[in-house]
Parts: C-alpha cells; sequence; structure tokens
C-alpha cells in the first residue's frame, strides 16, 4: 500500500497516490487553452473541452437530449423517473436549459 504523507488516505499504486497528492499541492498542470480553467488530471481537461466543442457524446436514451458529461445526463435521468422528488418538470426544463437538468 502506498500512503499519503499529508491525510490518510491509502492507495494500491503508486500512481495513484501520485494522483491523489496533486490536490494538495495545489498544482494544476493541465490548463485549458481556450478559458482559465485548470486541472490536475489530462483526463478532467479532455472533459471539460468538450464544453467548448459543444460535442455531447451522452444522449438521453428516454428524450434523446444529450449532454457533454454522465454526470449531466445522469442529473436529468432524474425528470424522467415516476416521482421526480416533486420537481415541476415544465420548470426545470424551462429554467436550466443548457447542459444542466433538463
Amino acid at each position: 500500500m502506498f500512503s499519503c504523507d499529508q491525510c490518510s488516505k491509502s492507495f494500491s499504486s503508486a500512481a495513484h497516490l501520485k494522483r491523489h497528492q496533486m490536490l494538495h499541492s495545489g498544482l494544476r498542470p493541465f490548463k485549458c487553452d481556450q478559458c482559465e480553467q485548470a486541472f490536475t488530471q489530462a483526463s478532467h481537461l479532455k472533459q471539460h473541452l468538450q464544453t467548448h466543442t459543444g460535442v455531447k457524446p451522452y444522449p438521453c436514451e428516454q428524450c434523446g437530449h444529450s449532454f457533454t458529461t454522465r454526470g449531466s445526463l445522469h442529473r436529468h435521468q432524474l425528470i424522467h423517473t415516476e416521482k421526480s422528488g416533486g420537481w415541476d418538470q415544465e420548470w426545470v426544463s424551462s429554467s436550466l436549459g443548457g447542459d444542466g437538468l433538463q
């Protein structure tokens, strides 16, 4: 096991520990060339870049609306459940638009 010397977390590989330690260092070496955002992991930058390209690779199978991230798709899918927690789905669609709940 590989343990972080700054917190109590342990990891199964040195690579995972190194990635975790970036959180403590504050370093964000992966910078977006289109805005000021920076990330600790290349995969997070890659996902972020989709917000600039308009690519939305995560379609909802129930209504066809697409999203830039899997998390946005999962949030959206809440409106298709039998009970949407009392939310007014029409308000959600008209108010939050974009890549949020819709």
